[in-house]
């Protein structure tokens, strides 16, 4: 009898340890908050601390919050933020997790202006 009772409790006692190693407080992916405070979209990506750069990138437009992935400890990694026009912006290294990074683009350098003849 003690068999059959402890058969029935097994799949409850796995489905509570499940649920309980899930959530518990301070787990899940390490992130960095980025907040695209410029006026224009950027493309963000991340390069490693090796020089090799992530082939994907991200879209985040202005006024954007969004999280992107963070190592779980420092490392020697640069985010990089580029606007359409060209202006790059960096954060990094390190890259930690649970920064945030507040993007703000530099001034645009002067524009060429036509001569007149």
């Amino acid at each position: 009898m003690t068999v059959d009772r402890l058969a029935r409790l097994a799949p409850a006692a796995l489905l509570l340890l499940t649920a309980s190693a899930c959530c518990a407080p301070g787990e899940g992916p390490s992130v960095i908050t980025v907040i695209n405070d410029s006026p224009v979209a950027v493309r963000v990506w991340r390069q490693y601390g090796t020089g090799t750069a992530d082939g994907r990138s991200m879209r985040v437009r202005p006024g954007e919050i969004t999280r992107l992935p963070a190592p779980s400890s420092c490392a020697p990694d640069t985010y990089f933020a580029r606007a359409g026009d060209g202006r790059t912006v960096s954060d990094g290294p390190p890259v930690c997790p649970d920064a945030t990074w507040r993007i703000t683009l530099p001034t645009p350098g002067p524009t060429a202006s036509p001569t007149s003849s």
